[in-house]
């Protein structure tokens, strides 16, 4: 498995990004998700780890606004919002207001997209050294093997001469 590195302009892109996403608050998500794309042409890498960044956060804050709303008046466990949503029901209906309601972008890019960028950076680099390390094992492995194979076999009466 061949992981590429970040390297230093790849890293600084994407600690870039990570300060626009939780420091300007005009970025929409929309505008945020049309500078995602543009990375899908130009470095596939920042894409890769982005798109990923993006994935978990949306997982984590969905689990955060159904923990919101089991917490709220309606005092309900998230297993019921879940199973409720899934059968169209009136309840789903009201949760699904309801998380509308509560739902901030800013929310969202400070403490779920911007944190999770900076995971999943460290991420990606701890599976480059991972890699790299595998690579120096194996690497290591054949040279001891070629070794082996062209040391000569010594003699029984064999005394260096």
């Amino acid at each position: 498995m061949k992981v590429e590195g970040l390297g230093d302009q790849r890293r600084s892109t994407l600690f870039q990004i990570r300060s626009i996403i939780e420091e300007h608050d005009g970025l929409s998500f929309d505008q945020f998700k049309g500078m995602v794309a543009q990375y899908k042409k130009e470095d596939p890498i920042v894409h890769q780890i982005l798109d990923e960044s993006i994935e978990t956060a949306n997982l984590n804050y969905t689990r955060y606004l159904n923990n919101l709303l089991a917490g709220s008046k309606y005092g309900l466990a998230s297993l019921t919002i879940q199973s409720a949503e899934e059968e169209g029901s009136v309840l789903g209906k009201m949760m699904s207001e309801r998380r509308e309601q509560i739902k901030s972008e800013k929310d969202y890019r400070k403490l779920f997209l911007g944190p999770q960028l900076g995971k999943q950076i460290q991420i990606h680099e701890i599976k480059l050294r991972q890699a790299q390390k595998q690579e120096i094992k194996q690497q290591r492995s054949e040279l001891k093997a070629l070794a082996k194979a062209q040391r000569k076999p010594l003699g029984i009466f064999s005394f260096g001469l």
